[in-house]
């Protein structure tokens, strides 16, 4: 699998795991190369697929409303004031790390980045 395949198996990771829904997002990880290229894929190169997709930005919107833990990366719209907010909660830290973007393919990437990178984390012990 080449780069190119891995980012777009990243961007397209929210609406796969949603519509397919027959493996575990950890199973999705695993699959969609990541592992492998995490040292050579930029935010700029996740930027570059969304702006070609912007539509996936929407499923991981979905995706980040529907995650149910008690700490993790989020993902939010906020209309009334006109930007996307990307950040951390964590059940004894509460928010942190948060970012405010008028950009959605900006924020969407990286969300995503955060995302796999906790992934990594998480493959290491299972």
């Amino acid at each position: 699998m080449n780069k190119d395949d891995v980012i777009a198996n990243m961007c397209r990771l929210a609406v796969n795991w949603k519509t397919v829904g027959d493996m575990s997002i950890n199973d999705w990880v695993r699959a969609s190369g990541w592992l492998l290229h995490r040292e050579s894929i930029s935010l700029d190169d996740i930027k570059g697929f969304l702006k070609v997709a912007p539509e996936l930005v929407d499923g991981w919107l979905l995706y980040s409303e529907d995650k149910r833990c008690d700490s993790g990366w989020y993902f939010t719209n906020d209309e009334m004031l006109g930007y996307f907010v990307v950040g951390h909660y964590g059940s004894n830290t509460g928010y942190t790390k948060v970012e405010k973007y008028r950009d959605s393919i900006e924020a969407c990437a990286v969300f995503i980045m955060n995302e796999f990178n906790g992934f990594k984390l998480m493959s290491r012990s299972g």
